[in-house]
């Protein structure tokens, strides 16, 4: 869903992930840089997320000094954007807020994970410590859980760290031996199944989403005829569209 609408986060995840993978390649790693420095300036959240990464990124590979500079560029562009730019700390969001149901899709929320794969990152969490090559992802969690509590936009960010969680959940889940393997593959069946059950339920109530034709006629009539003295009362999850066509009036 983040990814079909013009999404903030999406286009950080984007450029943070761009970053990344150049990272990876000895003869493109410096072109890591643009991708990283652009960051700051989409709002300060993703900056400081991105800002956290590359220290992660730089406590592994101790050897690659040069991205402290890239560290320090990053700092800059986040003191330039708040003293100057002013980008929000978080863009959004474009819908009521709801802390616990924004991030269960299951409960009704535009964004977030399903309750089956909600359990496996909590069990994930819980197997992810003993190895140390998972303990990096709970400094990204501890970040963005109270930028979720601030502001539910930051939501894309925070799920894609818990599916990382639930992979590692169902990797320790399914890769050990288990003596019964009937019930091992009535186990599977059953987290898959739910999973799928989950996403076509997710996808038959996306497409019910406003605004609907009804709704973009009623609000091209409201911003033609009313006049721009006068007041428009809407419930709170519709607010967005009415500002959206009110324009700057």
């Amino acid at each position: 869903y983040a990814a079909s609408t013009i999404s903030a986060a999406m286009t950080g995840l984007f450029f943070i992930l761009l970053g990344l993978v150049l990272l990876t390649y000895p003869r493109a790693k410096y072109l890591a840089a643009l991708p990283f420095l652009i960051l700051p300036f989409i709002d300060l959240g993703t900056g400081i997320l991105a800002l956290l990464l590359l220290m992660i990124h730089m406590h592994h590979h101790q050897e690659e000094k040069w991205i402290i500079g890239m560290i320090g560029a990053i700092i800059l562009c986040l003191l330039i954007n708040g003293l100057f730019v002013q980008e929000p700390f978080v863009s959004g969001p474009f819908h009521e807020q709801r802390i616990i149901a924004d991030v269960v899709s299951d409960l009704g929320g535009q964004s977030g994970m399903g309750f089956t794969l909600l359990l496996l990152a909590v069990f994930g969490m819980g197997m992810a410590w003993r190895s140390p090559h998972y303990r990096w992802l709970y400094l990204v969690l501890l970040i963005l859980i109270p930028m979720y509590m601030y502001n539910t936009h930051i939501i894309v960010y925070l799920v894609v760290t818990l599916l990382l969680f639930a992979s590692v959940g169902y990797k320790k889940l399914f890769g050990t031996i288990w003596n019964q393997k009937t019930l091992k593959l009535f186990a599977m069946l059953v987290i898959i199944l739910s999973i799928c059950f989950s996403a076509v339920s997710y996808i038959q109530r996306m497409s019910a989403m406003g605004p609907l034709d009804e709704d973009i006629t009623a609000l091209t009539w409201i911003k033609e005829k009313v006049p721009n003295d006068k007041s428009v009362l809407a419930l709170p999850q519709y607010r967005y569209y009415v500002s959206y066509f009110e324009g700057e009036r």
